[in-house]
């Protein structure tokens, strides 16, 4: 397969914010260069600017994502800096993957702050992901830390290297996996970002993780 053209990417990147029913964006403009594609335009939400960053990247040929959409300030006319923590906290009470009562939110000119600690990395994701959605939300800090029993790295590692060769989508890969304490660091080749992510997400899913760095590199035909 021929390498696609930064015109291709671009054009495709575009094809798939729009066939995307999650992203509605004002004055929107793409540009790629080398693969690395420029986002610019204006959304509703924060989480409405990251549903387009996981679009362009969805899109073969994508190398980086340089987003630079504005999320629009006029909803901090609606909701003050309290009001939006108060509705971030409420999602947190309704999310039945976050424990609300372990977790702090603050929020200044629209920024919101997370802390606390959580079990595992899926519960603070999803304490992300609810904090985004939230209207008035123009940026997002997230300081929540993931509490993990001790493990034996050599455990974490062969458990994570069982789990990647069992997975429909990573088995035939070349992901490495190696361990220092809880901190785990993963190095190779995926052929797409969504593999990128998924190994990520798995690796984190070992008991005894408390940091994952991924060095996976992502091949283009």
């Amino acid at each position: 397969m021929s390498q696609k053209t930064d015109e291709r990417i671009t054009r495709d990147v575009l094809d798939e914010l729009a066939w995307d029913p999650a992203v509605t964006l004002a004055d929107l403009s793409v540009s790629t260069d080398h693969g690395r594609v420029r986002l610019n335009g204006t959304a509703d939400t924060f989480g409405m600017k990251l549903e387009a960053e996981d679009a362009a990247y969805r899109v073969g040929g994508v190398t980086s994502v340089d987003n630079q959409i504005f999320v629009d300030p006029a909803a901090l006319d609606l909701l003050r800096d309290a009001d939006i923590a108060d509705h971030i906290r409420s999602a947190f009470e309704l999310d039945y993957q976050v424990p609300d009562e372990r977790l702090s939110v603050s929020v200044i000119d629209g920024i919101a702050t997370l802390t606390g600690n959580v079990d595992w990395s899926y519960q603070r994701d999803a304490a992300e992901e609810d904090a985004a959605m939230i209207l008035g939300v123009i940026g997002l800090v997230d300081e929540i830390t993931v509490n993990q029993p001790q493990a034996f790295a050599v455990d974490i590692s062969s458990g994570i290297a069982r789990a990647f060769a069992r997975n429909a989508e990573l088995c035939d890969d070349n992901i490495d996996v190696t361990t220092d304490g809880g901190n785990v660091t993963l190095s190779g080749t995926v052929a797409t970002w969504s593999e990128y992510d998924m190994a990520n997400d798995i690796a984190w899913m070992s008991p005894g993780v408390t940091s994952v760095t991924n060095n996976v590199a992502v091949l283009f035909a």
